[in-house]
């Protein structure tokens, strides 16, 4: 899951060691140069070889420093000589993962943000993407499209849950899950299941179907509305979903038939409910709805029907347009329909007040919210981008850590990789990569991936290396946004690499090391 990782290479203290002791021979090369080098930092000179530079530690600073400086200059010389600039900022990579050298390698190797797929299928705009936790398949939903043309016509429909595989890249999905008004399909964390939800009951599949022919392994009786959305527990063992009744429900995956009943109902009163979260550890689950109000619920405790443990009441005329957990379980946040987005504790009580309220500066649209993997940082959706806030930061109107704004229209979907590494925004015709180590109000997207019409939702793969887009062409689209990748496919290229000479102009007080070994 960690895509922007570096690989493990030889350069590491282990590996040279291990080498050293299979190879008399090299372990006394290698004692030779470090001696040398030793005698020539005596002296007063900075000379690092590319076979004693440390990978991490104190003396990982100068390999920072000639990253950022390279990175820096291919920055400089992009428009005059994008040739130059894409050997500068492999070097840069290759030298040390700083953030500006990942900037630099990945906007100056456009190319490697083509799309590695374009999937076709779906005949309406698909709103929901996710990817099963081996990262092999990837799940869409569309149900139907209600806008009407000149004509008056009802629009289009679909009413499918797709699975494609992403390791083929086929342009068609391997399986077709028939539903309703599809609005969202969601892996079981060990990957085997699939749930489907939407109008009429909650259908669960086996994630192995393929073809056309599928029918559901079970179906879960949840009320006469349409289902809004599901979640599963991380251990696998519960399935929640939430209705327009005004009810959540807790359900075992394991059962099977045709209107199988809930382990419990959770009641909130008449308001549709639309967003469910698990905390991480499983214990409780927070549900959402269209009356201003969180719920958070204790999973433990069994009955037809259970009483929230804390009741996060936003505003009544305010529309919870998403929420989520922080890593660590504590904390919950919640996007408005007012623009406002805020962070509460999660067993607050029955009158808990948030710790902290931000202001997107959206008013009268959907406010997304996302933490980062680490819990540090929270992204929230804005009309042109997001804003980095701090999760430790408390009170009124606090000021975000970064301002990411580079959309010409609202931004409707946004994630974090994996590592934490990358944010992803889609908003308008275009994805934007953003550097979440960035800061300050004029942030600079690393990477912009175009599409030909609205963008509806974005997911990472699980290791990173791939990014799923929804666009309103009905089309879902792959992307390979992998730093390691893109250096990989840089050094097949031996016009990609930076020569001594260019190396010594802008680093000239550390030797040269070659950026591909």
């Amino acid at each position: 899951m960690n895509a922007f990782r570096r690989r493990a290479s030889a350069r590491t203290p282990a590996s040279a060691a291990s080498r050293v002791v299979r190879s008399p021979r090299r372990l006394a090369g290698a004692l030779a140069a470090v001696a040398a080098a030793t005698a020539l930092v005596a002296a007063g000179l900075v000379v690092l070889d590319e076979r004693v530079w440390p990978e991490r530690g104190p003396d990982r600073a100068p390999a920072e420093r000639a990253s950022r400086l390279l990175a820096a200059e291919a920055g400089r010389v992009r428009g005059d000589d994008p040739d130059l600039a894409r050997r500068l900022a492999l070097a840069a990579y290759q030298t040390a993962p700083t953030g500006e050298a990942r900037a630099a390698l990945l906007t100056a190797y456009p190319a490697h943000y083509r799309r590695a797929a374009v999937l076709r299928g779906h005949s309406v705009t698909p709103r929901h993407l996710v990817f099963s936790p081996d990262g092999k398949l990837l799940a869409s939903a569309a149900g139907d499209d209600f806008s009407e043309d000149m004509d008056g016509a009802t629009g289009a429909h679909d009413n499918t849950a797709r699975l494609w595989d992403t390791a083929s890249r086929g342009s068609e999905a391997v399986a077709v899950l028939p539903h309703p008004y599809a609005e969202q399909a969601v892996f079981s964390p060990d990957g085997s299941l699939v749930v489907s939800v939407g109008s009429d009951a909650t259908q669960l599949w086996d994630a192995a179907s393929r073809g056309d022919d599928n029918h559901p392994l079970a179906t879960f009786a949840d009320g006469d509305l349409a289902t809004n959305e599901a979640a599963f527990s991380p251990d696998g063992s519960l399935l929640a979903t939430v209705n327009s009744d005004g009810a959540a429900r807790l359900w075992d995956p394991a059962r099977r038939g045709v209107d199988v009943p809930p382990l419990a109902v959770l009641n909130s009163g008449d308001s549709s409910m639309w967003h469910v979260a698990f905390s991480p550890d499983g214990r409780l689950v927070a549900t959402a709805d269209s009356a201003g109000a969180v719920r958070v619920w204790d999973t433990g405790r069994r009955g037809l029907v259970l009483s929230a443990v804390a009741v996060l009441i936003a505003d009544p005329d305010d529309w919870i347009t998403d929420v989520a957990f922080s890593p660590d379980g504590r904390f919950v946040a919640t996007g408005a329909s007012s623009g406002v987005a805020r962070l509460w504790p999660a067993t607050g009580g029955p009158e808990a007040r948030p710790l902290a309220t931000f202001l997107s500066g959206r008013d009268g649209g959907e406010v997304d919210v996302a933490f980062s993997p680490d819990g540090k940082l929270l992204a929230v959706t804005t009309d042109s981008g997001a804003l980095l806030l701090d999760s430790a930061a408390r009170g009124t109107g606090a000021a975000p850590l970064a301002v990411f704004a580079g959309h010409r229209f609202g931004v409707g979907a946004v994630a974090f990789s994996p590592d934490g590494r990358t944010l992803a925004t889609g908003g308008g015709s275009e994805v934007q990569l953003w550097d979440p180590a960035a800061r300050g109000p004029d942030a600079r997207p690393v990477a912009t991936l175009d599409h030909p019409d609205a963008t509806t939702a974005v997911a990472f793969s699980p290791d990173g290396s791939l990014l799923a887009t929804a666009s309103g062409d009905n089309r879902l689209r792959l992307w390979a946004v992998d730093p390691d990748g893109t250096a990989a496919g840089a050094c097949a290229t031996p016009a990609d690499r930076l020569t001594a000479a260019e190396w010594s102009r802008v680093v000239p007080d550390l030797s040269y090391r070659s950026p591909c070994r």
